[in-house]
Order: structure tokens, then C-alpha cells, then sequence
């Protein structure tokens, strides 16, 4: 049942509301600004991307060969011993373990979130409730995906709690006020530390600091060229002629 907020409780999620709109478009903007940037880098120096991954997986397999000849020649040895398999303590859980753990929880806290929000589920619902439920669906696989367990979570907690197909600054009301306030909180840490982070970017330093950010492009010809001049010369690598 949705109960009445206070007046106090009231504004700190009307302000919580708020500041993650503000956040979230100008978010929007700069991964936009970037995004675009990045595009236009990519297409003027796709001749080196694509030169610069070739050789970079032949260096990758040369390597691998390379190890491969070394053992097979070890193993000729007359001394040659194969190597013992360490002995794994069990009183602490291997890694594999404990990601299979993870990986249950994460499996099992997106089918209950999923069954809740499904839009499958409210297909003879407003047009606003179908649309949240399909944002939160694509939200919650995104999660699932990454596998990001304490995202996952909050998300859980926040379609549980009632509130996830809430607005308050329009409703004034919700099903769990201390719920909903918590959400809000982590979704606002987590817009703005992926803000913190578009902006840390050096590509976005060169957008707001460089007289015409194009001319970074002439800057990354000549690091691709000499990392391409490493790489051929590593694997000795023949041109074509």
C-alpha cells in the first residue's frame, strides 16, 4: 500500500529525482560528443586500426609457437621432469567456486526481478507503465550480462520495494519511501562516477582543450606508424608488393 510521504522525505526524493534527470542528460551529452569523436577517428585511421590488429594477433601466435618449440624441446631432455599439480587448500574456495556461487545469485536474482517486470506482463496496462516496464527489462539484462552482482541487486531491491514503476515527484507517494530514496542514491553514485569517467577520458580532454580537436588525429597517425614499425619489425613482417 502507498503511503504519504513527509514533507521533509518528500523533497530529498523530489531532489534525488532531479539531479539524476540533470545527470542523466548531460551523461547523454558527452558519451554523444565522444562517440562522435571517436567515429571520426576510427574511419580516418582505419588503414592502421586494421594493420595495427593484424599484427598484433601474428606477434600473439608467433609467441604462442614459440613457447610450443621451447616445451617440445625441454621434453627431449634427459632431465626433463612434467611439472607436479599444486595442491589447492580446502578450506578456501577456488575461484571457479566462488563464481559459480556468484553466477547462481546473479541467475536467480534476475528471474524473480524478471518475472515482477516483464512487459509481457503489462500488456493491457497505460502506455507509461509498458514503456518502464520494457526500460527496466533492458536494464536488468544489461546488468545480467555484465555480471554485475551488486547492481543487480539494488535493482532487485528497488522492484521489490514496489516503488520501480513509481515517479514520486508526480505521485507524492510510494510503497517504501527508505527503499526508494536508497535507490535513488546508488543510481546517482553510479551516473556519476560513469560521468567522472567520460570526462577523465583523454579524448574528452582533447575535445575541450584543443583549439581543433581534428588535428589530434595527426598526433595518433604518428604513434600508429611507430607502433606499426615495432610490430612489423618484431614479427618481420613482408609487405606485399
Amino acid at each position: 500500500m502507498k503511503e504519504i510521504v513527509d514533507s521533509n522525505k518528500s523533497e530529498i526524493l523530489e531532489n534525488l529525482e532531479l539531479e539524476i534527470s540533470l545527470l542523466e542528460k548531460e551523461l547523454e551529452k558527452v558519451s554523444l560528443e565522444l562517440n562522435l569523436f571517436q567515429n571520426e577517428i576510427r574511419v580516418a585511421l582505419i588503414h592502421e586500426i586494421r594493420h595495427i590488429n593484424k599484427l598484433e594477433k601474428l606477434y600473439k601466435k608467433q609467441k604462442l609457437a614459440k613457447k610450443a618449440k621451447r616445451l617440445a624441446q625441454k621434453k627431449k631432455g634427459k632431465n626433463y621432469k612434467e611439472p607436479k599439480e599444486s595442491i589447492v587448500s580446502k578450506t578456501k574456495p577456488s575461484k571457479k567456486e566462488t563464481k559459480t556461487v556468484s553466477d547462481k545469485n546473479l541467475k536467480q536474482l534476475y528471474k524473480e526481478s524478471i518475472v515482477k517486470i516483464h512487459p509481457d506482463k503489462y500488456a493491457n496496462d497505460s502506455k507509461e507503465v509498458q514503456e518502464k516496464a520494457a526500460n527496466l527489462t533492458v536494464e536488468l539484462n544489461d546488468l545480467y550480462q555484465k555480471g554485475d552482482l551488486r547492481e543487480l541487486e539494488n535493482l532487485y531491491n528497488h522492484i521489490l520495494s514496489g516503488n520501480a514503476f513509481t515517479s514520486f515527484s508526480e505521485q507524492k507517494s510510494c510503497e517504501n519511501p527508505e527503499a526508494l530514496e536508497q535507490y535513488l542514491k546508488n543510481k546517482k553514485e553510479k551516473i556519476e562516477a560513469q560521468l567522472a569517467e567520460e570526462k577523465d577520458s583523454h579524448l574528452y580532454f582533447v575535445l575541450k582543450n584543443y583549439k581543433n580537436p581534428s588535428s589530434y588525429i595527426s598526433e595518433l597517425k604518428i604513434i600508429f606508424k611507430d607502433r606499426i614499425f615495432k610490430l612489423e619489425k618484431r614479427t618481420r613482417y613482408k609487405k606485399q608488393k
